[in-house]
C-alpha cells in the first residue's frame, strides 16, 4: 500500500498541474488580478487595441484589430489605478457569436452549470467561470444578439461598491440637510 500510495499522489499532483495554470485569469497574457493601469494598457495596446476615451477610473479602446471575434469596443476599470473589471462589447450574430463561444470553451471549458453554451443560438444570460483569487469571467448574452465578456475581480469590485455606496450616502445626507425644510 506504501508503495501506491507513494505514486499516488504525484499522480494526482501531476494531473492537476494544467488546473493550476488555467485558474488565473488573464487577459493579453496578463494575470489581471496582480495589474496596475500601466501594465493593462501596455498589455491592451500592444496587442492592437486603439485607445479612444480615457476619465479618472477608466479606459475605452477599440478592439477591432486585435481579431477576437465581434469584439467591437473594450472597457476597463481601475480604482486608484488598480484593475476592477474589463467588459468587451460583442456584436455576437449568428455564426460569429458561435465561433466566440466555441473559442471560450475551448480555452476555458464549459461556462459554470450551463451545458448549450456552443449552441448557434443562445438564448439571453449569465455564463460564468471562476478563477482563484476571487476572479470571475462572465459572458452575458443580451436579447438582440448582442453580448459582453467581462472579467471582473469580485474583490476589487467590492471595494469600489463601496466607494460609490459611500459616495451616494453623502450625496443624499447633503441634499437632505439642504432640502431639510422642504419636506
Amino acid at each position: 500500500m506504501g508503495t501506491l500510495m507513494r505514486y499516488f499522489f504525484p499522480a494526482i499532483l501531476w494531473s492537476l498541474a494544467p488546473l493550476a495554470v488555467a485558474a488565473e485569469l488573464k487577459l493579453f497574457d496578463l494575470a489581471l488580478r496582480s495589474s496596475n493601469r500601466t501594465e493593462v494598457r501596455q498589455a491592451i495596446e500592444q496587442a492592437g487595441a486603439h485607445r479612444l476615451k480615457v476619465s479618472r477610473d477608466i479606459d475605452e479602446y477599440d478592439v477591432k484589430a486585435v481579431g477576437l471575434p465581434g469584439a467591437e469596443t473594450l472597457e476597463v476599470v481601475f480604482v486608484n489605478d488598480v484593475f476592477v473589471l474589463a467588459r468587451y462589447s460583442i456584436r455576437a450574430s449568428g455564426a460569429t457569436g458561435e465561433r466566440l463561444r466555441k473559442m471560450l470553451r475551448t480555452k476555458y471549458g464549459e461556462p459554470k452549470g450551463r451545458a448549450e453554451f456552443t449552441s448557434q443560438y443562445l438564448p439571453e444570460g449569465k455564463y460564468r467561470w471562476i478563477f482563484d483569487g476571487n476572479m470571475e469571467l462572465v459572458y452575458t448574452q443580451d436579447f438582440f444578439q448582442a453580448a459582453h465578456l467581462t472579467y471582473v475581480d469580485r474583490t476589487q469590485l467590492k471595494k469600489l461598491e463601496h466607494l460609490v455606496g459611500q459616495k451616494e450616502r453623502n450625496t443624499v445626507r447633503s441634499e437632505t440637510k439642504r432640502l431639510d425644510k422642504a419636506f
